[in-house]
């Protein structure tokens, strides 16, 4: 509530302040959402952790955090949301919907990411 009325003041201190709270606030909901954070702590949230994304040498926290959407935006980028949308449920529906046993049996597959 608070953002919702410091964004009445016209004042440029209180916008810059008010964006900068927005920007914190969807950072912190994105970490919140981010699994590696609650991984092991040996591989410091994943940025032990080195992977290929298309060629490039990178950590797989770099990965989830920019990587995947990154390639997401070249691929939708200058297209219509619709299509993106439709992109998206087709897969929620379809392809990663039928991996739900796989899903699951994530658990028993200790050797995918051991512990350092």
């Amino acid at each position: 509530m608070q953002l919702m009325s410091a964004s009445e003041n016209s004042d440029t201190t209180v916008h810059y302040n008010l964006t900068e709270a927005l920007m914190f606030l969807s950072h912190f909901i994105g970490d919140i959402h981010q699994p590696l954070h609650v991984g092991f702590l040996g591989d410091e949230g994943g940025n032990t952790i080195t992977v290929r994304w298309y060629r490039r040498k990178t950590n797989l926290h770099h990965v989830w955090d920019n990587m995947i959407i990154e390639s997401a935006l070249k691929t939708y980028y200058n297209k219509s949301l619709p299509l993106m949308i439709e992109a998206l449920q087709a897969n929620l529906t379809n392809d990663w919907s039928n991996d739900v046993p796989l899903w699951e049996s994530c658990q028993l597959n200790q050797t995918a990411c051991p512990n350092p």
